[in-house]
């Protein structure tokens, strides 16, 4: 087995068909853990909001024909008719109900079909309608604590053919506690259900009401039962409570149907995955032979082999690029002799540039010399000034220099220029204590005071004074040169702006004017990125002050010769 998948053809079928089995375990276990979850709890939003809705509208019917009874026994008619039934006691005496009167019953009750008939019972268990009085003598039977009922609420109950609502009449003239008979109304059951079904917003769904008093039992169907697992809403109003509810297989069957689709996917990616996979192994498989065979040649020595693959597609490509490696390879070598004998040549200049500094250096000493023993103290201050100027310029070769070290060389070139311009230009030059050994990259405050003195000052026929300033902000490094020179006119400071941002200035703009300001600008983002940079200010007539700033640079490490080597 372990030898069967060794070949790409084998480990590309077992690749497919894993991916087909992982992609429809996922969403399987998406459906279980995920989707299940999420229709239970839509489905139980769903029957609460049905719930509330039903119930609603079931406890609005059953107060409207409950106040059908109220303005029924508040009628003066059938309050009179009740108490002559009573104080006669023979019911042979009174006249049955007129057809006035019953009309008058009806009227209370707006003629809703919901009701099916009317019953007024007097205190001997007479009864009077417009209909036949089987039903209702049947009624009082299975009921007969009825007669002795004093509650004057109503009553409700179920019957296998019906609805009853019960309510006895008190007298409301005289006595209000005296009992005079009772008010009964049969209501279509059929009719009542089927208000309350339409109610229900899942065809599926049961429901299960009952009444305060636990007369009132109604299902939705004959012998259903809740079981664990369905889902449940109950919701209780005015002591009347509604229980529906929606078979588990009812609401899982989504899920189980997704269930089912995802298996049959897995079995159609299955076939589809070993079909594609014999194909495309084949289609690979065989240029990989062939350039297998051409890269052990070439590891062997054989530079001339080529590889004949005319396709197109990625393998063709990789054929054409392996025959152009086996063609540049010798090529490459040769250079690579070439490059060491450049190699050891710059060695040699690199020695050769360490040994004229020197020189330089010796070379200003011994005229700085020769003007002390002649007392020309000026020439020796200027020789001297040059000699350090030079010597922190070069800077050992190193690309990094102290804080210290760069405000030493802008001095040194400041002073110089004073000396070539005495009594036209005053300095200064301040570091923020714990600064003075941070490592930057050189160079880049001496165009800053060079750009001060030939643009600031010169044809200005004022005395200039420049500030050299370098302090620390919460993590960046800032300098500042000011300078109180002519300044500049609105657009000559945008002018310059843009030409210190332009990436694509030309070597010979940087280098017309010694490094510039794009210079600096370029060296500082390219060493410290783009958040690094010169800010200038200017007005007009009031001076310039440039300020650089290098990002992080309280973090930079003291010493950066590594970054020279």
């Amino acid at each position: 087995m372990r030898h069967r998948f060794k070949s790409i053809k084998s480990k590309i079928i077992l690749l497919f068909i894993l991916l087909a089995v992982f992609q429809v375990s996922v969403m399987a276990l998406f459906a279980k853990f995920h989707l299940e979850p999420s229709i239970v709890n839509m489905y139980s939003e769903h029957l609460d909001r049905s719930a509330d809705i039903a119930l609603d509208k079931t406890v609005e019917e059953i107060r409207k024909i409950e106040k059908y009874t109220v303005n029924m026994i508040g009628d003066s008619r059938i309050q009179n008719f009740l108490e002559l039934a009573d104080s006669t006691g023979n019911r042979t005496s009174l006249m049955s109900l007129t057809p006035e009167l019953r009309n008058r019953i009806l009227s209370y009750t707006d003629y809703d079909n919901i009701i099916q008939a009317i019953y007024l019972i007097d205190n001997q268990g007479h009864i009077y309608s417009n209909q036949g009085q089987l039903k209702m003598q049947r009624f009082l039977d299975e009921n007969s604590l009825l007669r002795n009922r004093t509650d004057a609420s109503a009553v409700w109950y179920t019957e296998e053919d019906g609805i009853v609502l019960y309510r006895i009449v008190n007298n409301n003239t005289t006595d209000l506690t005296r009992k005079i008979g009772a008010l009964c109304i049969f209501i279509d059951k059929e009719l009542f259900e089927e208000r309350l079904n339409n109610l229900m917003m899942e065809k599926n769904q049961h429901y299960l009401m009952e009444g305060s008093e636990r007369n009132f039992f109604l299902v939705s169907e004959k012998n259903v039962t809740l079981n664990e697992g369905d889902i449940v809403s109950t919701k209780e109003q005015e002591g009347w409570v509604l229980k529906t509810w929606i078979d588990k297989d009812t609401a899982y069957a989504p899920v189980n149907m997704l269930l089912q689709i995802l298996m049959l996917e897995l079995l159609i990616l299955l076939g589809i995955s070993v079909g594609l996979a014999v194909f495309l192994s084949g289609r690979i498989t065989r240029p990989m032979r062939k350039i297998g065979t051409a890269m052990q040649q070439i590891g062997e020595g054989n530079m001339d082999i080529v590889v004949h693959d005319e396709d197109q597609d990625e393998m063709g490509i990789l054929a054409a690029t392996l025959n152009n490696m086996s063609l540049n390879i010798k090529e490459l070598m040769a250079q690579i002799h070439k490059d060491e004998e450049q190699k050891r040549y710059l060695q040699l200049k690199a020695m050769q540039y360490q040994v004229n500094p020197h020189f330089l250096y010796n070379a200003l000493d011994s005229i700085a010399m020769s003007a002390r023993r002649n007392n020309d103290s000026t020439s020796e201050k200027m020789t001297l000034a040059l000699s350090e100027f030079f010597r922190l310029s070069l800077s050992h070769g190193m690309e990094y220099v102290t804080v210290a070290e760069e405000m030493r060389y802008v001095q040194s070139y400041l002073e110089i220029q004073s000396m070539r311009f005495p009594d036209s230009v005053t300095w200064e030059c301040r570091i923020e204590p714990g600064m003075e050994n941070i490592k930057v990259l050189k160079f880049i405050l001496q165009p800053l005071a060079e750009n001060s003195l030939y643009h600031g000052f010169q044809d200005s026929g004022r005395e200039g004074h420049i500030e050299v300033t370098a302090y620390t902000g919460k993590e960046d490094l800032f300098f500042q040169v000011k300078d109180n020179g002519a300044g500049m006119l609105p657009e000559q400071l945008e002018k310059l702006k843009e030409e210190i941002n332009c990436r694509q200035a030309t070597e010979k703009k940087i280098y017309e004017g010694g490094f510039g300001l794009p210079n600096v600008q370029q060296r500082l983002q390219l060493v410290y990125g783009k958040k690094a940079g010169l800010i200038i200010e200017s007005e007009w007539d009031e001076g310039t002050c440039i300020t650089v700033i290098i990002p992080g640079g309280r973090e930079q490490k003291k010493d950066e010769e590594s970054k020279d080597s």
